[in-house]
This record gives C-alpha cells, sequence and structure tokens, in this order.
C-alpha cells in the first residue's frame, strides 16, 4: 500500500474528501468552514479563479491562511490552465505565460500542502515538481479530457510518465460518454491502484457515481462542492459525499458491479447517482 501525507492528513489508507473552493473573495473562507462542517478532508483552492492573483500574490496568499486557519484542513494548490478545463493560459482571464504560473506556484508554496499541476505541463511541469518535492509536498500530476474517455492503453502511458517524472500521485478526470466509459476507468483503477497513488473521476452524469465508488476501488481522493453549485458536472455535494464515503468505510470492493449493487442500496436515501 502506498502512504503519503498532505499536511497532517494521510492518503492512501482511506478515501479522502476534497472540497473544491474557487474565488478570491472572503465568501471562500465561509466556504471553507462550512467545508470542515460538511465532512471535507482537503480544501482544494483553484487559484486560477483569483482576479487579482497576478496582481498581487501577497493578498492570495493571506486569503489561503485565513482559509487554512478557519478550516484546519490542510490547502491542495491547484492553478488550472484553460486546456484542461481551468482559468489560466488562454481564457481570457489571465492570458500570462508559463514563466508567471510556475512564480505563483513559487510564491503559494509555502501556504499549501499539496500542489496539482497538469503532466501535459511540458515547460513548467519538472519545475513544479522540484518545488514541491524540495518543500516537502505532496505533488500531483493530472490530466483532464472533457470530450471522451480514452483507450484503456492511454491510461496505461499516463501512469508510466508520471512515474517517470517523479510525481507521488496522478490524478485523471475524463468525461463519460456511455456507462462502460464509467467501467473502463473503475477497471483500469482497480488494476493500477497499487502501482501509485492514483485518483480517477468518470466526469458528467453518467458518472456521477465514479465519485463514491472508485474511493473503493483504489481511487485516493474524491472531489465535491459546497455552496450553491458544482464546479463541474456530475459532482456531489460533500455532505452527501460524507453519508456515502462513510457507509462504505472499512470495505474494498474488487469490482464496478460489487460496487453498484451496495451504492443502490445506500443511494435510497441520497442524490440520484445512477444515471
Amino acid at each position: 500500500m502506498n502512504i503519503h501525507s498532505i499536511g497532517s492528513t494521510t492518503v492512501g489508507d482511506t478515501p479522502r474528501i476534497v472540497a473544491v473552493l474557487c474565488g478570491d473573495t472572503a465568501g471562500c473562507v465561509k466556504l471553507a468552514e462550512a467545508a470542515k462542517v460538511e465532512g471535507a478532508d482537503i480544501i482544494e483552492f483553484r487559484a486560477d479563479f483569483c482576479t487579482n492573483l497576478i496582481a498581487d500574490s501577497k493578498k492570495v496568499s493571506a486569503l489561503i491562511k485565513d482559509i487554512k486557519e478557519v478550516s484546519g484542513l490542510p490547502i491542495l494548490l491547484t492553478i488550472r490552465q484553460f486546456a484542461e478545463g481551468g482559468y489560466f493560459l488562454g481564457s481570457g482571464h489571465f492570458d500570462g505565460s508559463e514563466v508567471e504560473r510556475l512564480k505563483i506556484f513559487t510564491d503559494l508554496m509555502p501556504e499549501v500542502d499539496a500542489v496539482d499541476v497538469e503532466i501535459n505541463a511540458e515547460e513548467i511541469r519538472d519545475d513544479v515538481l522540484n518545488l514541491a518535492k524540495s518543500s516537502d509536498k505532496l505533488a500531483i500530476l493530472s490530466y483532464h479530457n472533457f470530450k471522451h474517455t480514452p483507450r484503456y492503453g492511454k491510461f496505461q502511458d499516463l501512469i508510466e510518465d508520471a512515474q517517470l517524472y517523479g510525481a507521488d500521485m496522478l490524478k485523471i478526470a475524463v468525461m463519460a460518454i456511455t456507462k462502460d466509459d464509467v467501467k473502463t476507468l473503475s477497471r483500469f483503477t482497480i488494476e493500477h491502484n497499487k502501482d501509485m497513488l492514483l485518483t480517477s473521476i468518470s466526469m458528467g452524469e453518467i458518472g456521477m457515481s465514479s465519485r463514491v465508488i472508485n474511493p473503493f476501488l483504489g481511487s485516493c481522493f474524491t472531489y465535491g462542492y459546497v455552496g450553491e453549485k458544482a464546479t463541474t458536472s456530475g459532482q456531489l455535494r460533500i455532505s452527501d459525499l460524507r453519508k456515502f464515503i462513510d457507509s462504505f468505510t472499512g470495505q474494498r470492493i474488487n469490482s464496478f458491479q460489487e460496487a453498484e449493487k451496495i451504492m443502490c442500496a445506500v443511494s435510497e436515501d441520497g442524490p440520484p447517482i445512477f444515471v
């Protein structure tokens, strides 16, 4: 079993719920407090949503400190590029260079416990990984595909590359068009979660069940939202994720079908997660 830590929270021994926070106002602080109450284990701070990020990273650093203080939770820093669902590089919000993005990672690294950078971010990937390693922070490489679920072999290539580059964890988030897409990623999770820390998510309404099932197939993180709306299609509320995750606690499921049977029973009193 691969066990690491993000702050004082262990990763790899039990599924962890990550609350996604987007914004640059004091509203984030209130959402962080709510995330803790609803049962989050970790907060992902999406710095690419901060409109004052480039102008004054000190303000963002202070905001992260406030979030950490009120929640008491470890912070995962993400500055997502536009090509993989973020606001940085090409979104019209931030059109800065990769050099600028690396500087932001560097400026904010002291305040966070982990970082996430795209595996395809060739210009800064190695620098971000080295920076995280030298700062004793968990380093995640991520891959997102908002169009479809790639072939199984693509996932194998990704995990080999992530290991080669020296990441602590590989995160895969891909759009599910059919239920078979969900099963493909779940099967990969079962078969490769011992190779390295792995987080897998099938996005979209069809993939909603993966956010609860995959953590018990070997996926380390599941991501949820607090506040009024999800940050991406198929995402569940933190409070609902906590209910489902607690229902599974102590179990390791060996197939998607086995997990599906259990979840059908659990979901009777919760939100519909099977489409």
